[in-house]
């Protein structure tokens, strides 16, 4: 990693999801508590990981299985959350598979995902940051108490609504940074502030990986999603088309950018199959030299 100056960003209000709220299920005090329980329910029903199912609780996949049963054509949409989180994945290594130095990855809302520490597991040489909120972070740390962790996975806590990743990697730049399940919760006005944020911290060539929600394949799943809107937080950002994604990040400065249907990243990297295509995932790539 290579140093930046942080930008003097003033401090922002608390995201939504980091604020109390009403807790019917009993999942968590804050909506971005509840969307991790609930997202970590269905890895542990879908993905053949027993860190998945580690990072789980039963209440989570009872919710889980409670939410699924709204999608249509039940096994598409359970295959959607796993394939969304094994592709990101794939795509963070295809990427980074020839830049030159030494290689971090960064997963920001990285929840109760597997996907950090797996990648830590898979690539000694290569270090893993997860950031999220502190309740999250310390929750998470607690279920892999048991576990034998590798060396190169480290976590840090913060509301990125109110700190800047800049700050919070003391202007290191990064090789990679994965946004699993962040876009939908801002509005699309906001993406292009985000996205710039995340650019600036990618060394030259790094990439951007991250989930837009799509209005086709919300339309496929509506109830699913609107429940567990109810639990997580607010749906705010939507995009009408797969241009859609590359005109924001071609705003935030990436030139390049792939827009894949998770039935196309099921295909090429032999995950789970049908897929609903609920989402768009999309690979930001840095470009190496400016201009």
């Amino acid at each position: 990693m290579t140093k930046q100056q942080p930008p003097d960003d003033q401090p922002q209000k608390p995201s939504e999801t980091a604020l109390p709220s009403e807790d019917p299920l009993y999942l968590g005090r804050t909506a971005g508590q509840r969307g991790a329980e609930i997202l970590a329910g269905i890895r542990a029903l879908v993905l053949n990981s027993p860190t998945a199912r580690t990072l789980s609780k039963p209440r989570g996949r009872v919710i889980a299985q409670m939410m699924m049963t709204l999608l249509p054509h039940n096994t598409a949409g359970l295959n959607f959350l796993g394939v969304r989180t094994s592709s990101m994945a794939e795509l963070v290594k295809v990427a980074i598979q020839d830049m030159a130095g030494p290689t971090t990855i960064v997963e920001v809302a990285a929840g109760f995902s597997p996907r950090g520490l797996e990648l830590a597991f898979e690539l000694p040489e290569v270090q893993v940051i997860e950031v999220d909120l502190p309740d999250v972070v310390q929750d998470k740390r607690r279920r892999l108490r048991a576990l034998d962790l590798p060396p190169n996975i480290t976590w840090k806590e913060a509301d990125l609504g109110q700190v800047t990743l800049a700050s919070l990697l003391e202007g290191q730049q990064v090789s990679a940074i994965v946004a699993e399940g962040l876009l939908p919760y801002f509005e699309p006005d906001d993406h292009v502030r985000i996205g710039k944020g995340f650019f600036d911290n990618l060394l030259p060539g790094g990439v951007f990986v991250a989930d837009y929600l799509w209005v086709e394949g919300f339309e496929q799943a509506k109830d699913g999603a609107r429940f567990f809107s109810r639990q997580a937080g607010q749906i705010k950002g939507m995009v009408e088309s797969e241009e859609r994604p590359k005109e924001i990040l071609a705003k935030a400065g990436f030139q390049s950018v792939d827009v894949y249907r998770p039935s196309e990243l099921a295909e090429r990297f032999d995950l789970p199959r049908p897929v609903l295509d609920f989402e768009l995932i999309v690979a930001a790539h840095k470009p190496v030299k400016a201009g």
